[in-house]
């Protein structure tokens, strides 16, 4: 369950999962990118930044991962075929 404040600082067309730098290039001064975090109404994973204090999604844990492993990283096998509606299977 996300707090109000967390939940006031993600815009509904947001994505929940981003880093740093697109935070930044969308306009988030780096120090209310840091408040956020110390309030704990967001959370850094690695270099991933979430932007809610809940528990997360299967599908945030997926986009951590990729954003922690860098630009060339990619989801493989039954991950991927998963993320394109493979189902089923």
């Amino acid at each position: 369950m996300l707090t109000a404040p967390a939940r006031r600082s993600i815009p509904d067309s947001a994505e929940t999962v981003t880093h740093v730098s697109a935070l930044v290039g969308a306009g988030w001064p780096d120090k209310a990118i840091r408040a956020q975090l110390r309030a704990r109404r967001w959370q850094r994973v690695g270099r991933a930044v979430v932007r809610h204090n809940g528990p997360l999604t299967r599908d945030e844990h997926i986009r951590i991962a990729l954003i922690n492993q860098g630009p060339r990283a990619v989801t493989t096998a039954f991950t991927a075929a998963e993320q394109f509606g493979l189902t089923g299977w």
